[in-house]
């Protein structure tokens, strides 16, 4: 069984619009958001192997709130994944070594999302899924298993969604 950990971004900073998207920062909301979905990811024992992440501010600032919750992970910062559509990450996650069983991807709107709802399949938690499909909150963390199938056999609806964590709820 491998896991996959759909992460959007925190709450970004729109102080400066002088500032290219790629270089937005998180705002203090944002960074709020990123500690406590940390938390719950250590608390749920949510521990990555690896860690996919956007090169753009945001996503890197975001990951750097999580990972003192996380403890040793390998991380590879990836431009391909700056506003990555659905198709690019999922064939990003295909290259996984099989010897990876949980994978966390630290992304954008709406590839994260669109990643997320479309891996999801029919046995996943019908009201996380209808949370999910509505709206994918910045912070928000989808948590999807994939029993018996290796990374390279990724594909539509063969996931089963367990979770969606969004930053209000543990307030």
């Amino acid at each position: 069984m491998v896991a996959l950990y759909l992460l959007r971004h925190a709450k970004s900073s729109w102080d400066d619009p002088a500032l290219d998207d790629h270089d937005r920062p998180l705002n203090n909301r944002g960074r709020r958001a990123a500690d406590m979905i940390g938390a719950e990811m250590a608390k749920r024992r949510l521990k990555p192997d690896l860690v996919l992440c956007s090169t753009a501010l945001r996503a890197r600032e975001t990951l750097d709130r999580i990972l003192p919750h996380l403890g040793t992970v390998d991380i590879s910062h990836e431009r391909g994944l700056y506003l990555a559509s659905r198709s690019r990450i999922v064939s990003r996650l295909k290259h996984i070594d099989d010897g990876i069983g949980r994978a966390l991807v630290v992304g954008h709107e709406p590839g994260i999302g669109a990643t997320a709802v479309a891996l999801a399949g029919p046995d996943s938690d019908p009201e996380a899924c209808r949370r999910m499909t509505a709206k994918y909150p910045t912070g928000a963390l989808a948590v999807i298993d994939f029993p018996d199938i290796h990374w390279s056999d990724l594909r539509a609806g063969a996931g089963i969604l367990k979770s969606f964590i969004v930053p209000k709820s543990l307030e």
